[in-house]
């Protein structure tokens, strides 16, 4: 028993000197490696604080309102008669029955068919202020040059210019001046060589024109001029009776206009004596109760 406790005791050693000799041995100045465990922590945001302006009241305005002006009422001079017949007229045919001016188209009537005496001339004649009018109407290539084919060549052949220059000339009524209106008449009354029947259809034209812009004094002159030429005309040569002269009927609207009440009644007297039309639904009878009662009340 003793021997075998020996024997073990020297194996043990023996193994254990074989251990020591070769197992590694750790170098010198070398530490154990750790590894390096990093834990992340969520860092908890805190919410950011929302800040709400209070808008700056606006300042407080105060508006004054402003003093009305006087009212002033300027009396028309009585020595411009045309100027306050417009101004009361005005306000009196808003409770009359409107006549409503007729509409013609003059586009397609043959007015001249023979050869045409032109003044070459005609358009140095102008004066600068017409001139200058007529270029945009007739010459240049202006937005105003309404009828396209209607074109004056200055010093060239312009015997179809002054063929139908009337023809289209109501539908320049709300641009031509009344100083053009009155050479252009004059001219091409000259051009009808004492024509009475183109001389008539010059004048209605004219007239429609010039009354279209009759709220200013100088159209409405002209309306009366012509359409009393005209009347001269029917009166004289033509004769005329049981029909409808447009300057009969125009005459007498401008007569009563401008308050001529004696003048407008003995026009109206005629036409009906001539058993002319007057192309309103009352007629020159009408017409003529209507101005006598405006002559009463005017007195």
């Amino acid at each position: 028993m003793l021997i075998i406790k020996i024997i073990l005791i020297v194996v043990w050693f023996i193994g254990g000197l074989i251990f020591f000799v070769y197992l590694p041995r750790p170098q010198q100045g070398s530490k154990p490696v750790r590894e390096k465990v990093v834990v992340q922590v969520e860092k908890k945001l805190e919410p950011t604080p929302v800040v709400v302006s209070q808008p700056t009241p606006a300042p407080v305005i105060q508006v004054v309102e402003p003093t009305p002006e006087p009212v002033v009422v300027v009396k028309a001079v009585e020595s411009t008669p045309f100027v306050n017949e417009i101004i009361v007229e005005e306000k009196a045919e808003a409770a009359e029955p409107q006549e409503k001016e007729e509409e013609v188209d003059f586009t397609n009537v043959e007015i001249f068919s023979k050869t045409l005496n032109i003044n070459l001339n005609f358009y140095e004649s102008l004066t600068p202020a017409l001139r200058e009018e007529f270029d945009r109407y007739y010459i240049f290539d202006h937005e105003q040059h309404l009828v396209k084919t209607l074109v004056y060549i200055p010093k060239g052949d312009n015997q179809a210019f002054f063929k139908y220059v009337f023809n289209h000339l109501y539908t320049y009524r709300k641009l031509i001046s009344s100083g053009l209106i009155s050479v252009l008449t004059e001219e091409l009354i000259r051009l009808a060589e004492g024509n009475p029947k183109i001389q008539t259809i010059l004048y209605e034209i004219a007239t429609r024109t010039s009354y279209f812009r009759r709220k200013d004094v100088a159209y409405l002159s002209l309306a009366e001029d012509y359409s009393t030429r005209d009347i001269q005309l029917h009166r004289t040569v033509f004769k005329s009776s049981n029909t409808y002269v447009y300057s009969y009927t125009r005459l007498a609207i401008i007569l009563e206009k401008k308050k001529r009440f004696a003048d407008a009644l003995t026009l109206v007297e005629e036409a009906l004596r001539l058993n002319l039309t007057d192309k309103t639904v009352n007629g020159y009878a009408g017409r003529r109760v209507r101005i006598l009662d405006k002559q009463r009340k005017a007195k």
